[in-house]
Formats: C-alpha cells, structure tokens, sequence
C-alpha cells in the first residue's frame, strides 16, 4: 500500500561559505491514503532545515531536520498503528 502525496515548498534558501552551506525551506505535504486508508489523511506544515560539507564525491548533508509546525489528520494513513513507529523508521 502506498499513500499519495502532494508537496508544496517555499521560501527557499541557500547559503553557501566555501566547502560548507546551510539550505532551508518551508514545506506543506498533503497524504491521502489508499487501499483500506483511502478514508485517510494527513497533512503537515513544516520545515527542512540543513547543513552540508563538500566532499570529494559532492554535496552531502551534515544535519538535516524537519520540524513539523502543524498536523491535521492522522499518522495512520502511512499504514502505522502507532505515531511513535515513524521513530523507529527515521533511526533504521
């Protein structure tokens, strides 16, 4: 089962100081689910904010994050029965 998404990004930026950057962006994600979650949605605002090192091989993120601002909906759609599961799939 696979939910469908929508993604909207903002106020985009991007500072780059020699071999390191910093990027940021805002974001609204919109999740419908399907199969027997097609009942389901969620949707967030939120944000990505990074810090990346230039190698030998290119870009490549030192620290990402994402704080979530708002949530409507529910965490079920993505086929959890637990909220708390997305941690364990964000440490795999």
């Amino acid at each position: 089962m696979r939910t469908k998404t929508v993604s909207k990004f903002s106020n985009c930026s991007t500072v780059i100081d020699g071999d390191t950057a910093e990027a940021s962006a805002r974001v609204r994600a919109y999740h419908v689910g399907a199969g027997d979650k097609a009942h389901l949605f969620e949707e967030s605002l939120a944000a990505f904010e990074a810090k990346l090192i230039r190698t030998r091989e290119g870009w490549r993120f030192s620290r990402f994050a994402e704080p979530l601002y708002a949530m409507l909906g529910t965490q079920e759609v993505f086929g959890l029965a637990n909220p708390h599961e997305t941690e364990k799939i964000a440490e795999n």
